[in-house]
């Protein structure tokens, strides 16, 4: 299953050393800042396997996951198996229609955000506009796929990171290769 192509880049599976990094820095703020991280929205939830990660991780009360479901290039024994022994709600749908907000919102506000869905300008600028406002303060908002460089891949995911720094409305963490880690602090 492929969900987004770029020089150098195509995958249907975060980079581990990347998701490492994401979890061992999310317990230490955890740690630090008393951070209760319970409430979890995805998007691209794929196979299912970044998010079964995350979850073993932190035991959340409540994952909602957001992806436009395809099976191709998928084994249906892996997604299955990835839906199930976990608080899970898979919302299949397009992240940036009325519906599936709808749904996903009823179910928020969330700790923790990750972006990695469409990569569209139009869908990543959506995304970035519906979905940040449903982030509780103190929340983290994480965006993969993230390039500098736009000979390395698309820019989308990197114009709305941009976006949430210049709102002010977000701090910086930390990045690491092309996953960035952002604090709402208004």
């Amino acid at each position: 299953f492929i969900y987004y192509a770029c020089r150098g880049c195509t995958h249907s599976l975060q980079n581990p050393e990347e998701l490492v990094w994401a979890i061992k820095k999310i317990q230490e703020i955890i740690k630090n800042k008393k951070f209760k991280n319970k409430n979890f929205l995805e998007f691209g939830y794929a196979h299912g396997f970044t998010n079964t990660i995350l979850n073993k991780c932190f035991n959340f009360d409540k994952i909602v996951s957001v992806d436009i479901i395809s099976t191709a290039g998928q084994s249906r024994d892996s997604f299955f198996a990835n839906l199930r022994f976990k608080n899970l709600t898979l919302i299949c749908g397009d992240s940036t229609k009325k519906e599936t907000v709808d749904k996903a919102s009823i179910l928020g506000p969330y700790d923790f955000i990750f972006i990695d869905g469409g990569h569209s300008e139009e869908a990543a600028q959506k995304d970035y506009k519906l979905w940040t406002q449903r982030l509780n303060i103190g929340g983290l908002l994480a965006i993969h796929d993230v390039f500098p460089n736009p000979e390395d891949g698309g820019r989308p995911p990197y114009n709305i990171y941009l976006k949430a720094l210049a709102s002010g409305n977000f701090k910086e963490i930390e990045m690491i290769k092309t996953l960035c880690l952002l604090e709402k602090i208004s």
